[in-house]
């Protein structure tokens, strides 16, 4: 059977929405389910005749929940899906009243300090989902139909509904919280502009009523955060054109990170490019972001978000770079004490790909080479070859054009050579001016 979400142009939401939809299916039916973008749309396909008929119960077994000892047993790298659930929920009801816990890694941290704060973090948890199973329980039934198949209804492949924002209605929608999608996160805005912008509202989703739920159980699985420098959190949701979701796909859950905010969106955008998460069988095209200012018990704030691609570092010339990959991740990671150079060109170079960046990072680093040959990995000239290929330029390149030239290549390293007998302590700075 096949099924088909519209996408609502919220990359963020619209990715919660799918895998939600995705894992919801896996679990009632107990088969893998594919999960492809088709350009406005996601497509899933399982081996399906006949969705069963399930009821609100099961929302219970795709949200499980661990209890206190689970959590204080948990360690990094336990794949357990109810602490891996528990992970995904703190973090949707970050910004939402009551404790303010991140991920199971924030409250693990803090509850050193507070022990009662475990108790009051999985309350805070249980309540919420108690309170949207009762808000999904109210939905009307056009007929006498089953939860799922209520569900279901509204992602048929030939007429899917479209998801519409809309404001909420009291005890009668769930809303979209800053967590799932910053777009549609408590503003002071209305759905459709009509001027009255000191009017403060709460999204819902009109048409696909159910689309808020299922982006909160994509989210359990899908959505991962943590705190990085200067009271800020980051959150992540990495992009698939093709995914295979089963009832237990999850990504790992994450720890603090003490890097610049942007730095760490790096690391994990490295981290997918390098193929070092394989928990689930997916292509990877993107990660989505989003960076939060948060200001104690007072409202957080967005600051950021975007969408980084993943295919010029997966599917070009440099998908056969992965020491070069890991070599930036190594050097993103590293505190700045252990720097052996100043890695902000090389962050300009990988967020914004602008050959102009490149260079300055090129420059920096050469510097760096000179001064310490023995103690930093020098590049190699096939890997600076093929970033070249990969940077923007708004001007042309006389590096680019000399490297693509065999001629070219060949008379720039002997002009380089008598640059380095003339003065060797410049031959590293002046390839780039």
């Amino acid at each position: 059977m096949q099924w088909r979400l519209v996408q609502t142009g919220a990359e963020l939401f619209d990715l919660l929405h799918a895998y939600g939809l995705g894992i919801l299916l896996a679990h009632a039916c107990g088969q893998p389910i594919e999960m492809r973008e088709t350009d406005w749309t996601y497509t899933l396909t399982g081996n399906i005749s006949t969705p069963p008929r399930c009821d609100l119960a099961l929302l219970d077994e795709i949200l499980a929940l661990p209890d206190s000892v689970e959590i204080e047993a948990a360690k990094p790298q336990d794949r357990s899906l109810p602490v891996a659930n528990l992970d995904g929920l703190l973090t949707v009801l970050f910004t939402s009243p009551g404790v303010r816990v991140l991920s199971v890694a924030d409250l693990s941290k803090k509850a050193r300090q507070d022990v009662a704060l475990l108790e009051r973090a999985l309350k805070k948890v249980h309540v919420a989902r108690t309170r949207w199973k009762k808000v999904i329980s109210k939905e009307p039934q056009k007929r006498a139909l089953g939860f799922l198949e209520r569900v279901l209804q509204d992602y048929q492949p030939d007429s899917p509904a479209q998801p519409t924002p809309a404001d909420t209605r009291q005890e009668r929608d769930l809303s979209l919280v800053m967590m799932l999608d910053p777009s549609f996160g408590y503003s002071t805005h209305r759905p459709i502009s009509d001027g009255l912008v000191s009017h403060k509202t709460q999204i819902a989703i009109r048409g696909t009523p159910f689309a808020v739920l299922l982006a909160i159980i994509g989210a359990a699985r899908f959505l991962r955060a943590h705190r990085v420098g200067g009271n800020l959190v980051n959150c992540y949701v990495p992009k698939a054109d093709r995914i295979l979701l089963t009832r237990d796909s999850s990504l790992p859950r994450l720890s603090e990170a003490s890097l610049d905010a942007s730095q760490a969106v790096l690391v994990q955008w490295l981290s997918y490019a390098n193929h070092a998460i394989h928990t689930v069988h997916a292509r990877w095209t993107g990660l989505c972001y989003q960076t939060i200012q948060t200001q104690g018990m007072r409202a957080s704030i967005p600051r950021e978000q975007g969408v980084l691609d993943l295919l010029w570092l997966t599917e070009g010339t440099l998908a056969t770079q992965g020491p070069l990959l890991s070599f930036w991740r190594t050097q993103l990671e590293l505190p700045p004490e252990g720097r052996a150079y100043e890695i902000a060109s090389l962050v300009d170079a990988l967020w914004t790909r602008e050959h102009c960046h490149w260079i300055t990072h090129l420059r920096d680093y050469a510097r760096c080479v000179h001064t310490q040959p023995d103690t930093i990995r020098s590049y190699r000239l096939e890997e600076v070859k093929e970033v070249i290929t990969c940077m923007h330029a708004s001007i042309p390149s006389l590096l680019k054009k000399a490297l693509e030239q065999k001629t070219g290549t060949l008379r720039f390293g002997h002009a380089l050579r008598l640059l380095g007998d003339f003065n060797p302590t410049r031959c590293a700075t002046r390839l780039h001016n």
